[in-house]
């Protein structure tokens, strides 16, 4: 009886667990990314375990001495209101002004946008996607607290 009990109460803890580690989270669709100097990628932006959300905006940080973005793209067949693809200044390593809505609101698992990738020199760096200052992600008016994952790149000849 002891086992049983036992058993009963790991299992309990571990679902607890799982259901506490669910996260609202964006990231790229790949977590790391290695590539060679002169070759492109594409890589989609995802929400993930949202609840019911209007959209937001997002930022994209890099390294512009090893990757370039050459475009970004907000799905339009998920974000069906008010959208803007963002401005890409390969200077600074930014993209900025990526805007993307859903009037009825969009909630779990999406797609946000995809960015096309050029890798430019050998090294290693991150990709780091952050929410933006005008634009954070809300549900039914109230702001949403959203985690942000980085991508590690490594470029090679």
């Amino acid at each position: 009886m002891f086992r049983k009990t036992q058993g009963l109460i790991g299992c309990l803890l571990l679902m607890m667990s799982a259901t506490v580690s669910a996260e609202t989270g964006v990231s790229l669709s790949q977590s790391t990314i290695k590539s060679r100097a002169g070759s492109t990628l594409s890589v989609d932006v995802l929400m993930s375990d949202f609840p019911n959300t209007e959209g937001g905006g997002i930022e994209v940080h890099y390294n512009p001495d090893l990757v370039k973005v050459n475009s970004v793209v907000v799905d339009e067949s998920t974000w069906t209101f008010v959208n803007r693809n963002g401005d890409i200044d390969n200077s600074a390593g930014t993209v900025t002004g990526i805007v993307f809505s859903n009037f009825g609101g969009v909630s779990g698992n999406a797609r946000i946008a995809t960015i096309e990738l050029e890798f430019v020199a050998n090294g290693k760096g991150s990709i780091v996607l952050s929410e933006s200052d005008n634009n954070p992600f809300a549900s039914n008016g109230e702001a949403l607290a959203v985690n942000f994952n980085p991508t590690r790149i490594q470029v090679r000849r």
